[in-house]
């Protein structure tokens, strides 16, 4: 199964896929993330390999990596 995110307020778009671990045969998340031409990149990066356990780790990539909030280049201003 393959999943893809589309974050159209940068263009950003992260593809997920479920894999087993090479070396555990433990299911595991692999992330490919891609931007149109002129997005500066940001935080968090990839790891190498860019495998996941099915946890929070992979949750709090996500959560990281699709926010807006997270980019340096965003001016967003929060109110209550």
């Amino acid at each position: 199964m393959t999943l893809m995110l589309a974050l159209s307020l940068e263009e950003i778009y992260v593809v997920v896929q479920v894999v087993k671990d090479p070396s555990t045969g433990t299911p595991m998340y692999k992330v490919a993330v891609a931007s149109r031409e002129g997005v500066p990149e940001y935080g968090p990066r990839l790891p190498d390999p860019p495998l996941f356990p099915m946890n929070h780790v992979f949750r709090d990539f996500i959560l990281k990596k699709g926010s807006p909030l997270h980019t340096p280049h965003h001016n967003t201003t929060l109110t209550t």
